[in-house]
């Protein structure tokens, strides 16, 4: 990193292809060798270890950059060192993935506006950087992605997925809200099991999300997914003790069922 850091390039080159010095390691900042270079303004060693890639990091540094929420060093990469922005790692994901599940909003915004990010990518599971964002609850960057740029609110990934159904899973009500209020976002979509983000909420024990899709928005509470199980029931399995009592007293979710767990049937009779 000191080599680096000074500018060394025959050092660095040495260190890195002749001693296999390990170029992705990190300091306690979360620096790493790239990172160093390109902050002290060291061009001709980023571009070794990057775009030439006789070190093997290909997107590695920018990636790291990206995660770290360090702009000056993404800036550097993609217009000096002429990293390719819209390169993927092993998983698919791109720079603006990245930013977008990190929260690293000006840094998504460059890399939309002036890199020309694509914002409806998919990685290999079909996830895209406002699912990504959805999923993390960060808001303000998926209202960024919607509204500014134009991001698919409506992308499902290879399980039918969608980024409402994220946010639900992980009790993110804000982007909920958003998603369904803003871009009126089909809130009984289901994935390929069935499964909507009502039941998923349920599944998490997220009550302020399962009171509004249930409450707010007219959510069935008696919907089943594909193995005919409801909110109600699986609620029950992970013993979300709020949510059953909300969905029996609130919702008059189906509590006759043959099938229904026989602690469901007792709770429904001592809550009423």
């Amino acid at each position: 990193m000191l080599a680096a850091q000074s500018g060394h390039l025959d050092v660095v080159r040495y260190l890195a292809v002749k001693c296999r010095a390990n170029v992705n390691a990190t300091d306690k900042s979360g620096d790493t060798v790239v990172m160093k270079a390109a902050s002290h303004g060291h061009c001709h060693v980023a571009r070794f270890l990057v775009v030439d890639d006789e070190a093997g990091l290909n997107v590695t540094a920018l990636a790291k950059a990206v995660a770290k929420g360090s702009f000056d060093d993404v800036r550097f990469l993609a217009e000096e060192c002429r990293v390719d922005t819209s390169a993927t790692d092993i998983s698919g994901a791109t720079p603006l993935m990245t930013a977008a599940q990190h929260g690293r909003i000006l840094i998504a915004r460059y890399l939309v506006v002036e890199c020309k990010a694509g914002v409806n990518a998919a990685d290999k599971y079909g996830d895209t950087p406002l699912t990504k964002s959805a999923a993390n609850g960060h808001f303000d960057v998926v209202r960024t992605l919607a509204s500014e740029y134009g991001a698919d609110v409506r992308a499902v990934n290879n399980n039918g997925t969608t980024p409402l159904m994220q946010a639900a899973q992980y009790g993110h009500i804000d982007v909920v809200r958003y998603l369904a209020g803003d871009h009126a976002v089909d809130v009984t979509a289901a994935d390929i099991s069935g499964t909507n983000a009502l039941m998923i909420a349920a599944q998490y024990g997220h009550i302020s999300v399962v009171r509004y899709l249930a409450g707010d928005c007219g959510v069935d509470a008696n919907a089943t997914n594909s193995t005919r199980t409801t909110a109600l029931m699986i609620a029950t399995q992970y013993g979300n003790m709020d949510v059953v009592r909300y969905l029996v007293k609130q919702c008059r979710a189906n509590v006759t069922r043959t099938d229904i767990p026989l602690y469901v049937l007792l709770l429904s009779a001592v809550t009423k």
